[in-house]
């Protein structure tokens, strides 16, 4: 939002009137600390001659991204603290990747790399 309003060289007060608010909370929406209502995203996107779609885009728009990251660290939180320390950790990156490598695999695949693991430890 803060480049869109920029570009269209308009202040955050130019932005709070144009749809009814305080300053503040264009500047909360700003900073993405307070998710922006649909109906006032609008607004501000007509007043700032932009489209809606693109803070909509499905999988790369600014709103997914925050939506993506939120979702994310919910699923962090929910994570018993030995995993959160896990997968907080930068020297477990390489572990991380062989398991979600490991879960993009076909069952055929994987059954191959499970018996060559066994084979090696027997």
């Amino acid at each position: 939002l803060r480049q869109m309003r920029l570009q269209a060289r308009k202040s955050v007060a130019d932005v709070a009137e144009a749809l009814g608010v305080d300053e503040e909370t264009i500047e909360a929406y700003e900073s993405g600390n307070t998710a922006v209502p649909y109906l006032h995203l609008e607004k501000i996107c007509q007043f700032l001659d932009s489209s809606v779609d693109d803070f909509v885009d499905d999988t790369h728009g600014p709103l997914m991204r925050h939506e993506f990251a939120h979702q994310a660290m919910q699923h962090i939180q929910e994570m018993d603290a030995e995993m959160r320390a896990f997968v907080a950790n930068p020297r477990n990156l390489i572990y991380l990747q062989t398991a979600k490598k490991l879960s993009e695999m076909d069952v055929r695949r994987l059954r191959q790399v499970a018996e060559s693991i066994l084979d090696i430890t027997l």
